[in-house]
C-alpha cells in the first residue's frame, strides 16, 4: 500500500498487489517484485504479510526502486 494521497476523502492510489514468493528458507521469505512499474510506481509502500488464514502481521515500510 502506498502512503495516503486523498482528496475529499477519496484515496486514488490505494490498491492491493499480491507479490509472488520467490524464495523460502526457515522463517525467511523473499517476495518478488510487481510485474511492472505501472502496477506499483517507485516509492515507499507498506508491505503486509498474511498468514494461511489471511490474518496480517505487522506491516513494514519498503522502498520500490527501478532496477533493484
Amino acid at each position: 500500500m502506498a502512503p495516503i494521497t486523498s482528496t475529499h476523502s477519496v484515496d486514488t492510489s490505494r490498491r492491493r498487489i499480491e507479490l509472488p514468493i520467490t524464495g523460502r528458507a526457515g522463517n525467511t521469505i523473499e517476495p518478488g517484485s510487481p510485474r511492472s512499474a505501472k502496477d506499483a510506481p517507485s516509492g515507499y509502500r507498506l508491505l503486509h504479510l498474511l498468514d494461511a488464514r489471511g490474518v496480517p502481521g505487522i506491516a513494514k515500510w519498503v522502498q520500490l526502486r527501478p532496477g533493484c
